[in-house]
């Protein structure tokens, strides 16, 4: 359940919270199960929040830092995180089927069984992110930086994965099992 203070703290706006969470340095936010649905959220300092649970479908949060975020069960549904910086955030196992995640820093994220499935991730930063059981299934992943054939062995598939011709070059030959169609 979120804190009540920092929910309403957040009631107020991003310049508010983002000028909370600077004079409050040392705090983790608890804004769990919290509903946030289409919410103008960019720019917004959510690093270290817990969000597990919370629900924020259709949210701007562009450009939003979410380092090391716990989004966890979080609803993600049509959520626009253009040039977010979500390094070392823990999405294991969430749904995030055609979300907008280009340009995005993905730095040692944790995607583990997450389903990226249909998910924009044009140039996005994949530096040290794990992708075991990640399903890429249609995922745009054109441009993508430091993404690596190792990180992508480990995903559960890559079937209609749009990638760099040389990084879908290397995959093929190494990995063709990615490129099929996962079975029902």
């Amino acid at each position: 359940m979120a804190d009540e203070t920092q929910l309403t703290i957040l009631q107020q706006g991003v310049a508010a919270w983002n000028q909370w969470r600077e004079d409050n340095p040392r705090i983790n936010p608890d804004l769990r199960d919290v509903s946030m649905r289409r919410g103008h959220l960019k720019e917004i300092n959510l690093s270290w929040t817990d969000l597990r649970g919370a629900q924020l479908g259709w949210c701007e949060l562009g450009k939003a830092n979410l380092r090391g975020a716990d989004l966890r069960n979080a609803f993600l549904r049509g959520a626009d995180f253009n040039g977010a910086f979500l390094g070392w955030a823990d999405l294991r196992g969430v749904d995030l089927t055609g979300i907008y995640l280009g340009n995005t820093v993905l730095e040692r994220a944790y995607l583990q069984q997450a389903n990226l499935s249909q998910a924009t991730l044009i140039k996005a930063n994949f530096h040290g992110a794990y992708l075991e059981g990640a399903d890429l299934s249609g995922a745009n992943l054109t441009g993508a930086h430091h993404l690596i054939p190792e990180q992508l062995a480990s995903a559960k598939t890559l079937y209609r994965a749009k990638l760099d011709p040389e990084l879908k070059a290397v995959i093929s030959k190494n990995y063709p099992h990615l490129f099929k169609k996962p079975s029902s």
